[in-house]
């Protein structure tokens, strides 16, 4: 009787452990899909400096990437790659690979759209 109790504690404890990992990639996942809009944030002000997603923003926007987030997120203007005229608003696409953590799956793409307005004269 005591085996059979001590059999079913343990799996138990298996389940639990397996359960308490798929909720912790879960929720790195979650953060890294938040990570997105933060890093929108950051694009939208290179696009209302430097007047759209000009080389000079985009490569300010690819060192951070690479500073802060490990080059996992992309950027992909759908407005072109010239200077726009002031209160032009510029639309791009951000792309990059989070990583499923405990989990033998492949990295997960996520695209999130945005939208800035052109700041220079």
């Amino acid at each position: 009787m005591y085996a059979e109790d001590a059999a079913g504690e343990f799996s138990l404890q298996i389940m639990l452990m397996a359960f308490v990992m798929f909720l912790m990639a879960i929720t790195i996942f979650f953060v890294s899909y938040i990570q997105s809009s933060d890093f929108k944030t950051y694009i939208d002000g290179q696009i209302e400096r430097n007047g759209g997603l000009t080389a000079t923003s985009v490569q300010n926007i690819q060192d951070y990437s690479n500073k802060f987030y490990d080059g996992k997120f992309e950027v992909t203007s759908l407005s072109g790659s010239e200077k726009q005229a002031y209160g032009s608003e510029v639309d791009y696409i951000v792309t990059g690979n989070v990583e499923v953590f405990f989990f033998d799956l492949p990295n997960q793409l996520v695209t999130s759209r945005g939208s800035a307005i052109s700041m220079v004269k």
